[in-house]
This record gives C-alpha cells, sequence and structure tokens, in this order.
C-alpha cells in the first residue's frame, strides 16, 4: 500500500512538471515511477483482498498509466525501422568525464571506432594530454579556449563558432564546425554540455540560448549531439525538441548513464536514465545507434550512422 501510495504521489507530482520546472525533475525518473506502480499493483493482488485490494491496485495503476503515458512515444519510435541506402556519416558522441582515471584508454576506444567525426564533452579534463594521440586521425579540431565540448574531424573545416551565440546564455558550452562529407556535400556539426536539472533555470537559460543560436545555422544538413542532462519523459525535453525544430531527436530511449559509479570506482552495466542525444536535420535518416563503454568515463558513449537522402 505504501510503494503504490508513493507512487502515485511521485506521479501526480510530475504532471505538475509542466509548469514548475522543480516537479519536472520528478519525470526524468518516470520509468521507476512505473516499476514501483507495477510493483505495488503485483504485491497487492498476491498479499491483500476485498476493498483494499481494490483500492490499491487503483491507486498504483496512476503511476503505471503515468509511465506509460511518458515512455510510450519514444519507445515506439525506437522500435520503428529505420531506412537504409544514400551517403553514410558516421558520429561518434561521448562525455568524457573531466576526472576520467584513464585517459589513454578512453583515447585508444575513441581511435578504434574511426568514426567520420568525434565530439566530445567535458574533453577538458585528463584527457587533454592525450590529444596528440587522438590527432593523428582527426588533425583537424575544433579550438574554443575554455570550451569544455570539442569536435574533432578527419576532414578541414570550412567553418567554425563558439558558444555563446545570439541570445545565449554566457554559461552555454557549445561549438560547431563546418565540413565536407564524403559525398562531396556539406555538413554543420554540433556539440554541447548543458548543467544539471536542478535548479531549472540554468538549463532552460541554455535551451532557449542553443536554439536561437541553432536558428543562425543552416539546420538541413545539422548534426547536434551532447549531454543535455535531461531525459525524453520532462516537459523540458519535450519544450526543447520543438525549439530545436526541424532537427528531430534520434536517440529515443536511449539509456546512457551511468556507466561508473565513481563513489566505488567501479563500472556499471545498466544505465537507467537516457541524458544523451543525437539530433539531425530533415536531410538525414537514423540507420543505427550503438552504446559504447567509454573506458573511465560515468556515460556510456554513443555512435550514430546517419544516412543523407539524395
Amino acid at each position: 500500500m505504501e510503494i503504490a501510495a508513493v507512487a502515485a504521489l511521485l506521479a501526480v507530482a510530475g504532471l505538475g512538471g509542466s509548469r514548475n520546472g522543480w516537479l519536472d525533475v520528478i519525470n526524468n525518473f518516470a520509468p521507476m515511477i512505473l516499476a514501483m506502480g507495477l510493483v505495488g499493483v503485483g504485491l497487492a493482488w498476491w498479499s491483500l483482498d476485498g476493498a483494499t485490494r481494490i483500492t490499491t491496485i487503483c491507486v498504483a495503476l496512476i503511476a503505471v498509466a503515468y509511465g506509460l503515458a511518458l515512455i510510450a512515444p519514444d519507445l515506439a519510435g525506437a522500435l520503428a525501422s529505420h531506412p537504409q541506402g544514400g551517403a553514410q556519416f558516421r558520429i561518434l558522441s561521448a562525455n568524457v568525464w573531466t576526472d576520467n582515471p584513464t585517459p589513454g584508454l578512453a583515447i585508444g576506444e575513441i581511435i578504434a571506432r574511426d568514426a567520420d567525426a568525434v565530439f566530445l564533452q567535458e574533453s577538458n579534463g585528463t584527457l587533454r594530454n592525450e590529444f596528440v594521440r587522438l590527432k593523428s586521425l582527426y588533425p583537424y579540431a575544433s579550438e574554443c579556449p575554455g570550451s569544455g565540448v570539442q569536435i574533432f574531424l578527419k576532414t578541414p573545416i570550412t567553418a567554425h563558432g563558439c558558444g555563446p551565440g545570439p541570445a545565449s546564455p554566457s554559461q552555454l558550452d557549445w561549438v560547431w564546425v563546418e565540413t565536407t562529407a564524403s559525398d562531396g556535400r556539406p555538413v554543420t556539426l554540433a556539440t554541447t554540455h548543458f548543467s544539471w536539472p536542478f535548479p531549472p533555470g540554468p538549463q532552460s537559460a541554455e535551451r532557449t540560448g542553443l536554439a536561437a543560436s541553432l536558428s543562425q545555422l543552416s539546420r538541413g544538413d545539422l548534426i547536434l549531439g551532447g549531454d543535455f542532462n535531461t531525459t525524453p519523459w520532462s516537459f523540458a525535453m519535450r519544450r526543447q525538441d520543438q525549439l530545436f525544430a526541424p532537427l528531430k531527436r534520434r536517440t529515443l530511449a536511449w539509456f546512457s548513464w551511468p556507466a561508473r559509479l565513481d563513489a566505488l570506482r567501479r563500472s556499471w552495466p545498466l544505465p537507467i536514465l537516457p541524458i544523451d542525444h543525437i539530433y539531425a536535420g530533415p536531410n538525414w535518416q537514423a540507420a543505427s545507434l550503438t552504446r559504447l563503454r567509454m573506458p573511465g568515463s560515468d556515460h556510456f558513449a554513443t555512435e550514430a550512422v546517419l544516412t543523407r537522402r539524395p
């Protein structure tokens, strides 16, 4: 009964996230609330009887309905088939963690994947001393002094910019570059790292500022990736998806954190929050996504193969 009641209260509070950023933080944990509701239903059916059983199940079903309503759209999209064919462009996006204890291994993993472009977040930490190795494969890189985000490329950079841009908050950490893909057509690449969702004010400003900056770029062939520190179940990300249009989020129900429990200095096999995302413009179709363990990082990396429309 207590599990059912707590799950239902969290669900009702999460619905208030449409107007309150603090309550919206609850929605990031919708899968766990759904699981609590299912446990409440199961335990009530097994251990209670009569009106108490019915009441407890009804209360628990509030959490179940809430969780399914938030999670189902992303799950349905993730299960949909992706078109194949056309020129492909492969992106590796990774929050490598500022205090990564094994930077050499992380760089080795990045080189081994041999993607067309690499997006790094929290790159201004221990990995900096290993960039010489990375540039042996990716000789072209964004240069934004003081930034924690960086893009590495095999092909020359034809245009480049750093955050903050027009209407962007000063704390927004982002960078964009333009290069030429293997099909001879230009492609614009961007990466960012948002702050935590609490307090909600800074992240909301980053979201609005980045949308304003992206509007200054050609978005048909744009690919944006990074650590957005929020999940698809939140009202914040729903607003973000609308602000970034016509870009579409290609990481649907894509769980990426945590990959490591730093307090225990141990890797963790089961990510529970989808907070690392990739968006792409209307000229791109998602062909495949691969989740990778990045040595020493508390995030799983994402490798995305995108197919360009003819």
